[in-house]
């Protein structure tokens, strides 16, 4: 396949379907050569992300969100197929997707705004 996409193959033929199959079968050196060569890691409303998640595969998913895979879905069904994994103890893949989820998301540092009031020595 990687032949294929130096002789110039389409790899958004059949909605980047070869990027889904490489995540489906977790060859990744073909993942990451069919993003290098443009497929759209968000093809498919993110089915990629979601096939990760489903196999537990914590690298495929890190792969796919380092090349701008959405991890804020509306549905959020990557994050419920990864959620599913912690349950069955795979639970890595969760972390993956969660961390990239909550990035730029969490506030730096939570001022306080309140002190603890002063103790009564009366």
């Amino acid at each position: 396949m990687i032949e294929l996409l130096d002789a110039g193959v389409d790899v958004h033929a059949e909605n980047d379907l070869a990027l889904w199959n490489a995540v489906d079968t977790n060859f990744l050196l073909l993942a990451q050569a069919l993003i290098k060569a443009g497929a759209d890691v968000n093809a498919c409303d993110g089915r990629a992300l979601l096939t990760a998640a489903h196999h537990a595969n914590e690298d495929m998913a890190s792969l796919l969100i380092r090349s701008g895979a959405k991890v804020d879905a509306q549905d959020y069904a990557a994050l419920r197929a990864a959620a599913m994994h912690v349950a069955s103890g795979k639970g890595k893949v969760f972390d993956v997707i969660l961390n990239a989820a909550l990035k730029d998301r969490l506030p730096a540092a939570i001022p306080s705004t309140a002190q603890a009031p002063a103790p009564d020595m009366s």
